[in-house]
């Protein structure tokens, strides 16, 4: 049981956590001796779906502008595909001697402003699950599959 679609973030007591990502787009082009990429991110969000919508460390990560719905506000989920990515990169190459710094690549980031709140409660849910995942599959591996 998902959290009922996209954008569908419902309370769901059965699930440790859902997560959100809108919007990952990546550009790349090719030239014959460089290379220039764009990365972008639209948006991130991560909840503990046990928690009732309008419960305040319900979102352990949410992607918005703070200045327009106020520290401690949860804005709508509808609010986060407009508007400027959470994260933008871009990197580039350029031929040897061509720039009059001598730089032969570029790079830069820019991160939205980010709504983290740590829960260690949520996160050591979050691990436990995790870890009882892998160390079920290491024991799946090392007996072959068979539950004798």
């Amino acid at each position: 049981g998902g959290g009922g679609g996209r954008g569908g973030f419902v309370t769901n007591p059965g699930c440790v956590a859902e997560a959100e990502v809108s919007s990952l787009v990546a550009f790349v082009t090719l030239y014959p001796s460089t290379v220039a990429a764009e990365f972008t991110l639209g948006s991130l969000t991560v909840c503990d779906p046990r928690l009732p919508v309008e419960h305040p460390y319900r979102w352990a990560v949410r992607a918005a502008n703070a200045a327009k719905f106020g520290v401690g506000v949860s804005p709508p989920v509808e609010t986060f595909p407009s508007g400027p990515p959470l994260v933008e990169v871009s990197y580039e190459t350029f031929d040897v001697g061509t720039e009059a710094d001598g730089a032969t690549s570029s790079a830069s980031a820019r991160l939205r402003p980010t709504r983290v709140v740590f829960l260690n409660r949520f996160v050591a849910e979050c691990r436990a699950f995790a870890t009882g995942l892998v160390d079920g599959i290491g024991d799946a591996d090392s007996t072959g599959g068979d539950k004798t």
